[in-house]
């Protein structure tokens, strides 16, 4: 027999974790998404620089922080390293992301880096 006008308690808490996990997702999503991208920047900075030897440090960094500024992400110019090594080239870049879910501060440390074999 159903009764009118009670609601039942689970559907609450169920609902309620529910809006709690979307929203983490809603604002945790762009924010791998926007890692994916920097990580694929430092890849192919790091690709274009091993074959082509014009592609100078600066050229490097620049390239990231745009990518940074497009993404709005806050690189700075020091967390961007480079090593150039007899036959590799070492790109990284160090930065974190922070999002506010609900009074709570999820921070990701992002760290993207790769290692491109030169080719002289």
């Amino acid at each position: 027999m159903r009764r009118s006008g009670k609601i039942n308690i689970g559907c609450i808490i169920i609902a309620a974790l529910l809006a709690v996990v979307g929203l983490a997702a809603y604002k945790i999503i762009p924010m791998r998404v926007r890692a994916a991208e920097i990580k694929e920047v430092v890849k192919k900075a790091a690709e274009s620089a091993a074959t082509d030897l014009r592609f100078k440090d600066e050229y490097i960094r620049a390239t990231i922080l745009d990518a940074a500024r497009l993404n709005n992400l806050v690189i700075k110019e020091s967390q961007i390293k480079i090593q150039r090594t007899g036959n590799t080239i070492h790109v990284e870049a160090h930065y974190e992301q922070t999002a506010d879910i609900l009074g709570y501060k999820y921070v990701m440390i992002c760290d993207p880096f790769y290692d491109a074999p030169r080719f002289d």
